[in-house]
Protein backbone atom coordinates (compact mmCIF):
# COMPACT_ATOMS: atom_id res chain seq x y z
CA UNK A 1 0.00 0.00 0.00
CA UNK A 2 1.65 3.27 -0.83
CA UNK A 3 1.10 6.57 0.46
CA UNK A 4 2.28 9.73 -1.21
CA UNK A 5 5.61 10.58 0.07
CA UNK A 6 6.92 14.07 1.27
CA UNK A 7 10.55 15.27 -0.69
CA UNK A 8 13.69 14.71 1.17
CA UNK A 9 14.14 17.54 3.52
CA UNK A 10 17.75 19.57 4.27
CA UNK A 11 17.46 19.20 8.00
CA UNK A 12 17.25 15.77 9.86
CA UNK A 13 15.15 15.66 12.49
CA UNK A 14 15.51 14.33 16.02
CA UNK A 15 14.39 10.67 16.62
CA UNK A 16 14.61 11.14 20.31
CA UNK A 17 17.30 11.90 23.16
CA UNK A 18 19.68 8.93 24.07
CA UNK A 19 19.54 7.76 27.36
CA UNK A 20 23.07 6.60 27.76
CA UNK A 21 26.34 7.69 26.45
CA UNK A 22 26.75 4.65 24.47
CA UNK A 23 23.75 5.25 23.09
CA UNK A 24 24.64 9.31 21.79
CA UNK A 25 27.35 7.69 20.40
CA UNK A 26 25.06 5.51 18.11
CA UNK A 27 22.67 8.06 17.19
CA UNK A 28 24.99 11.28 16.43
CA UNK A 29 25.11 10.24 12.82
CA UNK A 30 21.81 8.43 11.89
CA UNK A 31 19.26 8.81 9.11
CA UNK A 32 16.10 10.26 9.63
CA UNK A 33 13.44 7.32 8.02
CA UNK A 34 10.65 8.86 6.16
CA UNK A 35 9.53 5.33 4.98
CA UNK A 36 9.55 1.56 5.78
CA UNK A 37 9.06 -1.91 4.24
CA UNK A 38 8.79 -5.04 4.79
CA UNK A 39 10.26 -7.65 2.04
CA UNK A 40 9.90 -11.46 1.90
CA UNK A 41 12.75 -11.82 4.05
CA UNK A 42 14.32 -8.94 4.25
CA UNK A 43 13.53 -5.11 5.09
CA UNK A 44 13.85 -1.44 3.33
CA UNK A 45 14.19 2.07 4.87
CA UNK A 46 14.03 5.07 2.73
CA UNK A 47 15.69 8.29 4.86
CA UNK A 48 15.01 12.05 4.31
CA UNK A 49 17.40 12.32 0.99
CA UNK A 50 16.14 9.57 -0.84
CA UNK A 51 18.24 6.83 -0.24
CA UNK A 52 17.29 3.18 0.23
CA UNK A 53 18.51 0.64 3.20
CA UNK A 54 18.52 -2.97 3.44
CA UNK A 55 18.62 -5.39 6.35
CA UNK A 56 18.24 -9.37 5.46
CA UNK A 57 20.16 -11.71 3.44
CA UNK A 58 18.77 -9.69 0.08
CA UNK A 59 21.41 -8.87 -2.63
CA UNK A 60 23.06 -5.84 -2.29
CA UNK A 61 26.55 -8.02 -2.85
CA UNK A 62 25.14 -11.16 -1.74
CA UNK A 63 23.52 -14.45 -2.60
CA UNK A 64 23.04 -17.76 -1.53
CA UNK A 65 26.24 -18.67 -2.93
CA UNK A 66 27.98 -16.81 -0.21
CA UNK A 67 27.78 -17.63 3.49
CA UNK A 68 25.86 -15.64 5.96
CA UNK A 69 27.67 -12.86 7.67
CA UNK A 70 26.54 -10.21 10.83
CA UNK A 71 26.58 -7.17 8.41
CA UNK A 72 23.37 -9.28 6.64
CA UNK A 73 22.01 -8.77 9.67
CA UNK A 74 21.84 -4.64 9.50
CA UNK A 75 21.51 -2.13 7.32
CA UNK A 76 23.34 -2.12 4.18
CA UNK A 77 22.91 1.21 1.55
CA UNK A 78 21.44 0.47 -1.71
CA UNK A 79 23.52 1.48 -4.17
CA UNK A 80 21.13 3.67 -6.90
CA UNK A 81 22.83 6.61 -8.44
CA UNK A 82 19.71 9.53 -7.81
CA UNK A 83 17.31 9.66 -4.65
CA UNK A 84 14.29 7.61 -4.38
CA UNK A 85 10.90 9.03 -4.61
CA UNK A 86 9.05 5.49 -3.87
CA UNK A 87 9.82 1.90 -4.12
CA UNK A 88 8.30 -1.30 -3.19
CA UNK A 89 10.59 -4.46 -1.05
CA UNK A 90 9.15 -7.46 -3.31
CA UNK A 91 9.06 -11.02 -1.74
CA UNK A 92 12.56 -12.37 -3.40
CA UNK A 93 13.56 -8.94 -5.39
CA UNK A 94 13.14 -5.08 -5.27
CA UNK A 95 12.11 -2.10 -7.20
CA UNK A 96 12.31 1.62 -6.63
CA UNK A 97 11.71 4.87 -8.83
CA UNK A 98 14.30 7.63 -9.46
CA UNK A 99 13.17 11.14 -8.21
CA UNK A 100 15.02 12.79 -11.11
CA UNK A 101 14.54 10.22 -13.79
CA UNK A 102 11.02 8.39 -13.02
CA UNK A 103 12.66 5.54 -13.76
CA UNK A 104 12.63 2.47 -12.45
CA UNK A 105 15.65 0.25 -10.62
CA UNK A 106 15.94 -3.16 -9.19
CA UNK A 107 17.88 -5.87 -7.91
CA UNK A 108 17.10 -9.38 -6.91
CA UNK A 109 17.49 -10.65 -3.46
CA UNK A 110 20.48 -13.22 -4.59
CA UNK A 111 17.67 -16.12 -4.63
CA UNK A 112 17.62 -17.48 -7.86
CA UNK A 113 21.30 -18.03 -9.08
CA UNK A 114 21.28 -20.43 -11.64
CA UNK A 115 20.55 -19.05 -14.51
CA UNK A 116 18.24 -19.75 -16.85
CA UNK A 117 15.66 -17.01 -16.76
CA UNK A 118 14.55 -18.66 -13.54
CA UNK A 119 12.76 -17.63 -10.23
CA UNK A 120 12.80 -13.52 -10.13
CA UNK A 121 15.43 -12.74 -13.08
CA UNK A 122 12.53 -11.94 -15.28
CA UNK A 123 10.88 -9.80 -12.78
CA UNK A 124 14.09 -7.60 -12.97
CA UNK A 125 12.53 -5.87 -16.54
CA UNK A 126 16.56 -6.31 -18.18
CA UNK A 127 14.06 -7.06 -21.69
CA UNK A 128 15.98 -7.90 -24.48
CA UNK A 129 19.42 -8.27 -22.24
CA UNK A 130 17.51 -11.00 -20.00
CA UNK A 131 18.22 -14.05 -21.78
CA UNK A 132 22.08 -12.56 -22.06
CA UNK A 133 22.36 -11.61 -18.37
CA UNK A 134 20.10 -14.09 -16.54
CA UNK A 135 23.04 -16.46 -16.02
CA UNK A 136 24.19 -13.04 -13.80
CA UNK A 137 21.24 -11.19 -12.75
CA UNK A 138 20.14 -12.33 -9.44
CA UNK A 139 23.51 -12.58 -7.73
CA UNK A 140 24.08 -9.48 -5.08
CA UNK A 141 24.53 -6.98 -8.06
CA UNK A 142 23.73 -3.42 -7.73
CA UNK A 143 20.24 -2.65 -9.09
CA UNK A 144 19.98 -1.82 -12.79
CA UNK A 145 17.50 0.26 -14.64
CA UNK A 146 14.55 -1.34 -15.76
CA UNK A 147 14.01 -1.38 -20.02
CA UNK A 148 11.02 -0.74 -21.81
CA UNK A 149 9.86 1.91 -20.17
CA UNK A 150 8.83 5.13 -22.88
CA UNK A 151 7.57 7.63 -19.96
CA UNK A 152 7.73 8.09 -16.50
CA UNK A 153 7.00 5.66 -13.36
CA UNK A 154 4.63 6.65 -10.80
CA UNK A 155 4.41 3.56 -8.75
CA UNK A 156 5.67 0.06 -8.36
CA UNK A 157 4.57 -2.77 -6.60
CA UNK A 158 5.38 -7.04 -7.19
CA UNK A 159 4.48 -10.42 -6.25
CA UNK A 160 7.08 -13.27 -5.51
CA UNK A 161 8.60 -13.73 -9.01
CA UNK A 162 6.53 -10.54 -11.02
CA UNK A 163 6.86 -6.91 -11.26
CA UNK A 164 4.05 -4.29 -11.76
CA UNK A 165 4.82 -0.46 -12.74
CA UNK A 166 2.43 2.47 -13.18
CA UNK A 167 3.50 4.87 -15.64
CA UNK A 168 2.50 8.52 -15.53
CA UNK A 169 0.08 8.30 -18.39
CA UNK A 170 -1.89 5.39 -15.99
CA UNK A 171 -0.10 2.37 -18.04
CA UNK A 172 -0.04 -0.73 -15.82
CA UNK A 173 3.21 -2.62 -16.97
CA UNK A 174 4.01 -6.59 -15.99
CA UNK A 175 7.02 -8.62 -16.22
CA UNK A 176 8.04 -11.73 -14.94
CA UNK A 177 6.64 -15.04 -14.45
CA UNK A 178 3.43 -15.73 -16.05
CA UNK A 179 2.53 -19.35 -15.56
CA UNK A 180 -0.97 -18.54 -13.44
CA UNK A 181 -1.81 -15.52 -15.03
CA UNK A 182 -0.06 -13.21 -12.81
CA UNK A 183 1.10 -10.90 -15.61
CA UNK A 184 -2.72 -10.11 -16.43
CA UNK A 185 -1.98 -10.46 -20.24
CA UNK A 186 -0.82 -12.84 -22.64
CA UNK A 187 2.86 -14.17 -22.59
CA UNK A 188 4.98 -14.74 -25.90
CA UNK A 189 4.70 -18.77 -26.97
CA UNK A 190 8.93 -18.90 -27.06
CA UNK A 191 9.65 -17.29 -23.71
CA UNK A 192 10.08 -19.57 -20.92
CA UNK A 193 12.32 -20.43 -18.19
CA UNK A 194 14.49 -23.55 -17.16
CA UNK A 195 11.27 -25.59 -16.53
CA UNK A 196 9.58 -24.38 -19.73
CA UNK A 197 6.74 -22.68 -17.81
CA UNK A 198 6.39 -19.06 -19.70
CA UNK A 199 8.14 -15.99 -18.23
CA UNK A 200 8.40 -12.66 -19.90
CA UNK A 201 11.58 -10.16 -19.07
CA UNK A 202 10.17 -7.65 -21.17
CA UNK A 203 7.59 -5.09 -19.98
CA UNK A 204 3.92 -5.13 -21.30
CA UNK A 205 0.78 -3.71 -20.68
CA UNK A 206 -1.79 -5.83 -19.19
CA UNK A 207 -5.34 -6.59 -20.54
CA UNK A 208 -8.63 -6.77 -19.77
CA UNK A 209 -9.09 -2.94 -18.05
CA UNK A 210 -11.48 -0.61 -19.36
CA UNK A 211 -10.26 0.67 -22.67
CA UNK A 212 -10.33 4.31 -23.79
CA UNK A 213 -9.50 5.86 -20.99
CA UNK A 214 -13.39 5.35 -19.44
CA UNK A 215 -12.42 3.77 -16.04
CA UNK A 216 -8.44 5.05 -15.53
CA UNK A 217 -6.51 3.22 -12.84
CA UNK A 218 -5.97 4.64 -9.55
CA UNK A 219 -3.74 2.46 -7.60
CA UNK A 220 -1.96 -0.49 -8.62
CA UNK A 221 -1.05 -3.58 -5.94
CA UNK A 222 0.18 -7.41 -6.03
CA UNK A 223 -0.34 -10.64 -4.25
CA UNK A 224 2.24 -13.43 -4.64
CA UNK A 225 0.93 -14.88 -7.78
CA UNK A 226 -1.86 -11.83 -8.17
CA UNK A 227 -1.81 -8.56 -9.86
CA UNK A 228 -3.98 -6.40 -8.61
CA UNK A 229 -5.44 -2.66 -10.24
CA UNK A 230 -7.81 -0.55 -7.79
CA UNK A 231 -9.63 2.43 -10.95
CA UNK A 232 -10.80 5.53 -9.91
CA UNK A 233 -14.15 4.47 -10.17
CA UNK A 234 -13.70 2.22 -7.37
CA UNK A 235 -13.63 -1.08 -8.76
CA UNK A 236 -10.90 -3.49 -7.95
CA UNK A 237 -9.76 -5.99 -11.30
CA UNK A 238 -7.38 -8.72 -10.84
CA UNK A 239 -5.24 -11.15 -12.56
CA UNK A 240 -3.65 -14.27 -11.36
CA UNK A 241 -4.07 -17.51 -9.54
CA UNK A 242 -7.22 -18.38 -8.08
CA UNK A 243 -7.55 -21.34 -6.78
CA UNK A 244 -8.65 -19.93 -3.92
CA UNK A 245 -10.99 -17.13 -4.91
CA UNK A 246 -8.75 -14.45 -3.88
CA UNK A 247 -9.74 -12.69 -7.28
CA UNK A 248 -12.82 -13.33 -6.44
CA UNK A 249 -14.63 -15.15 -9.54
CA UNK A 250 -15.05 -18.37 -7.39
CA UNK A 251 -14.88 -21.52 -9.72
CA UNK A 252 -12.42 -20.28 -11.86
CA UNK A 253 -8.38 -21.33 -11.43
CA UNK A 254 -6.85 -18.90 -13.01
CA UNK A 255 -6.89 -15.35 -14.35
CA UNK A 256 -4.73 -14.12 -17.62
CA UNK A 257 -6.11 -10.71 -17.82
CA UNK A 258 -7.21 -8.71 -15.59
CA UNK A 259 -11.06 -8.95 -14.78
CA UNK A 260 -13.53 -7.15 -11.98
CA UNK A 261 -14.21 -8.90 -8.95
CA UNK A 262 -17.57 -8.11 -8.84
CA UNK A 263 -17.79 -9.98 -5.47
CA UNK A 264 -16.35 -6.40 -3.77
CA UNK A 265 -18.93 -4.68 -5.93
CA UNK A 266 -22.03 -6.70 -4.45
CA UNK A 267 -20.48 -5.44 -0.66
CA UNK A 268 -20.78 -1.74 -1.41
CA UNK A 269 -17.84 0.45 -0.40
CA UNK A 270 -15.28 1.83 -3.67
CA UNK A 271 -11.99 0.27 -3.39
CA UNK A 272 -9.00 2.86 -2.77
CA UNK A 273 -6.50 0.23 -2.76
CA UNK A 274 -5.52 -3.58 -2.87
CA UNK A 275 -2.55 -6.07 -1.30
CA UNK A 276 -2.56 -9.54 -1.24
CA UNK A 277 -0.63 -12.11 -0.11
CA UNK A 278 0.17 -16.52 -0.91
CA UNK A 279 -3.36 -16.73 -0.79
CA UNK A 280 -5.56 -14.19 0.56
CA UNK A 281 -6.94 -10.25 -1.30
CA UNK A 282 -7.24 -7.49 1.23
CA UNK A 283 -9.04 -4.21 -0.26
CA UNK A 284 -9.72 -1.11 1.63
CA UNK A 285 -12.28 0.85 0.59
CA UNK A 286 -12.64 4.72 0.38
CA UNK A 287 -14.74 4.84 3.71
CA UNK A 288 -11.91 2.76 5.88
CA UNK A 289 -13.49 -0.74 5.36
CA UNK A 290 -11.31 -3.63 4.87
CA UNK A 291 -12.71 -6.87 2.32
CA UNK A 292 -11.06 -9.73 2.90
CA UNK A 293 -11.13 -12.82 -0.21
CA UNK A 294 -9.60 -16.23 -0.42
CA UNK A 295 -7.91 -18.98 1.67
CA UNK A 296 -8.18 -18.36 5.56
CA UNK A 297 -7.07 -21.49 6.73
CA UNK A 298 -4.26 -19.02 8.78
CA UNK A 299 -6.71 -16.70 9.99
CA UNK A 300 -5.45 -14.16 7.46
CA UNK A 301 -9.16 -12.84 6.82
CA UNK A 302 -9.26 -12.20 10.40
CA UNK A 303 -12.99 -13.58 11.13
CA UNK A 304 -12.49 -15.51 14.02
CA UNK A 305 -12.27 -18.53 12.26
CA UNK A 306 -9.68 -20.81 10.31
CA UNK A 307 -10.07 -23.96 7.64
CA UNK A 308 -9.26 -26.82 9.50
CA UNK A 309 -11.76 -26.44 12.50
CA UNK A 310 -13.64 -29.84 13.38
CA UNK A 311 -17.74 -28.16 13.20
CA UNK A 312 -16.77 -27.35 9.63
CA UNK A 313 -18.38 -23.64 10.01
CA UNK A 314 -15.48 -22.37 7.86
CA UNK A 315 -16.44 -24.32 4.75
CA UNK A 316 -19.60 -21.92 4.62
CA UNK A 317 -17.29 -18.47 4.37
CA UNK A 318 -18.52 -15.86 1.90
CA UNK A 319 -15.86 -15.35 -1.26
CA UNK A 320 -15.76 -12.38 -0.02
CA UNK A 321 -16.36 -10.39 3.63
CA UNK A 322 -15.90 -6.70 5.51
CA UNK A 323 -13.59 -6.99 8.46
CA UNK A 324 -14.36 -6.13 11.69
CA UNK A 325 -12.30 -3.64 13.84
CA UNK A 326 -12.79 -2.84 17.70
CA UNK A 327 -15.34 -0.46 18.26
CA UNK A 328 -15.61 -0.40 14.62
CA UNK A 329 -12.61 1.47 13.58
CA UNK A 330 -12.06 2.43 10.35
CA UNK A 331 -8.56 1.68 8.54
CA UNK A 332 -6.28 3.92 7.10
CA UNK A 333 -4.10 1.47 5.47
CA UNK A 334 -3.47 -1.89 5.23
CA UNK A 335 -0.57 -4.67 4.36
CA UNK A 336 -0.64 -8.67 3.56
CA UNK A 337 2.09 -11.19 4.52
CA UNK A 338 2.24 -14.17 2.90
CA UNK A 339 -0.25 -15.63 5.31
CA UNK A 340 -0.67 -13.11 8.07
CA UNK A 341 -2.60 -9.37 7.61
CA UNK A 342 -1.55 -5.78 9.33
CA UNK A 343 -4.19 -3.15 9.10
CA UNK A 344 -3.49 0.56 10.57
CA UNK A 345 -6.48 1.96 12.18
CA UNK A 346 -7.25 5.76 11.66
CA UNK A 347 -6.02 6.51 15.07
CA UNK A 348 -3.02 5.24 14.45
CA UNK A 349 -3.45 1.34 15.60
CA UNK A 350 -1.92 -1.29 13.96
CA UNK A 351 -3.92 -4.45 14.10
CA UNK A 352 -2.36 -8.32 13.06
CA UNK A 353 -4.27 -11.18 12.37
CA UNK A 354 -3.40 -14.37 10.61
CA UNK A 355 -0.31 -17.05 11.27
CA UNK A 356 1.60 -16.66 14.33
CA UNK A 357 3.70 -19.06 13.69
CA UNK A 358 7.29 -17.28 13.92
CA UNK A 359 5.69 -14.55 16.07
CA UNK A 360 4.84 -12.28 13.03
CA UNK A 361 1.51 -11.33 14.60
CA UNK A 362 3.37 -10.29 17.95
CA UNK A 363 1.23 -12.61 20.11
CA UNK A 364 3.68 -14.52 22.18
CA UNK A 365 3.91 -18.05 23.76
CA UNK A 366 2.26 -21.03 21.69
CA UNK A 367 -0.23 -19.27 19.54
CA UNK A 368 0.17 -20.63 16.29
CA UNK A 369 -2.55 -18.72 14.92
CA UNK A 370 -4.56 -15.06 15.44
CA UNK A 371 -8.27 -15.85 14.14
CA UNK A 372 -9.20 -11.99 14.43
CA UNK A 373 -7.47 -8.56 14.77
CA UNK A 374 -4.88 -8.40 17.56
CA UNK A 375 -4.06 -4.73 18.54
CA UNK A 376 -0.19 -4.30 18.62
CA UNK A 377 1.11 -1.55 21.40
CA UNK A 378 4.42 0.11 20.57
CA UNK A 379 6.70 -0.26 23.81
CA UNK A 380 6.71 2.92 25.48
CA UNK A 381 3.54 4.29 23.34
CA UNK A 382 3.61 5.86 19.55
CA UNK A 383 1.18 6.21 17.19
CA UNK A 384 1.86 4.20 14.11
CA UNK A 385 1.70 5.67 10.88
CA UNK A 386 3.23 3.03 8.57
CA UNK A 387 2.66 -0.45 8.71
CA UNK A 388 4.71 -3.82 6.31
CA UNK A 389 3.86 -6.85 6.09
CA UNK A 390 6.78 -9.82 5.01
CA UNK A 391 6.84 -13.46 4.44
CA UNK A 392 6.88 -14.05 8.16
CA UNK A 393 7.54 -10.84 9.65
CA UNK A 394 5.95 -7.78 10.52
CA UNK A 395 7.47 -3.82 10.72
CA UNK A 396 5.93 -1.00 12.05
CA UNK A 397 6.94 2.47 12.38
CA UNK A 398 5.63 5.65 13.83
CA UNK A 399 5.22 9.68 13.83
CA UNK A 400 8.69 9.71 15.03
CA UNK A 401 10.69 7.63 12.50
CA UNK A 402 11.03 5.07 15.09
CA UNK A 403 11.07 1.28 13.40
CA UNK A 404 9.39 -1.70 15.63
CA UNK A 405 9.88 -5.50 13.60
CA UNK A 406 8.70 -8.65 15.34
CA UNK A 407 8.86 -12.50 13.59
CA UNK A 408 11.27 -14.42 12.15
CA UNK A 409 14.53 -13.72 11.95
CA UNK A 410 16.84 -16.44 10.33
CA UNK A 411 17.83 -14.26 7.86
CA UNK A 412 18.15 -11.12 9.60
CA UNK A 413 14.81 -9.48 8.27
CA UNK A 414 14.57 -7.64 11.55
CA UNK A 415 17.55 -5.29 11.16
CA UNK A 416 18.64 -5.80 14.74
CA UNK A 417 21.95 -5.00 13.88
CA UNK A 418 25.53 -6.53 12.39
CA UNK A 419 26.38 -8.22 15.01
CA UNK A 420 27.00 -12.24 16.19
CA UNK A 421 24.61 -11.39 18.85
CA UNK A 422 22.11 -10.70 16.12
CA UNK A 423 22.89 -13.77 14.24
CA UNK A 424 21.65 -15.83 17.01
CA UNK A 425 18.00 -14.43 17.29
CA UNK A 426 16.12 -16.72 15.13
CA UNK A 427 12.83 -14.72 15.68
CA UNK A 428 11.14 -12.39 17.76
CA UNK A 429 7.36 -12.54 19.55
CA UNK A 430 7.54 -9.04 20.87
CA UNK A 431 8.01 -5.57 19.09
CA UNK A 432 11.42 -4.18 19.11
CA UNK A 433 12.64 -1.47 18.09
CA UNK A 434 15.68 -1.30 16.20
CA UNK A 435 18.32 1.73 15.05
CA UNK A 436 17.85 3.49 12.19
CA UNK A 437 20.78 3.33 9.44
CA UNK A 438 23.77 5.59 10.20
CA UNK A 439 25.49 7.19 7.49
Amino acid sequence: FFLTVQPPSKERKQLRTPKSEQDRRIFVSLTAVMEARAGGEHTVVRDDTGSLFSAGACGIGWCRLKEFDASLYGWRRVPIPEPVLKFHASYYHNLAIGAKSGAVWSWGCGTFVDGNMDGVIPALALGPLAAKLAHNADRGGAPTKAEGILERAVDVTGGAYHSVVLTESGKVLTCGAGQLGQLGRSVPEDSVDGSGLPVDPALGEVEGLPADGRDAVHKIGAGFYNTLVASKSGHLFCSGENQNAQCGNEGVDNLRVMTRVRELDDLGGKIASAQGGYCHTLALTRCGTVLTLGCGEDGQRGDGRTEWEADGEAAGRPTAAALSLPGGRRVAQLAAGANHSVVLAEDGTPYAFGSNEYGQCGAAGDVDVVVRPRALALPGGGRVVRVGAGYTHTVLQDADGRIFTVGQNENGQLALGGTKEAMAVQMRDKLTEVAPPVL
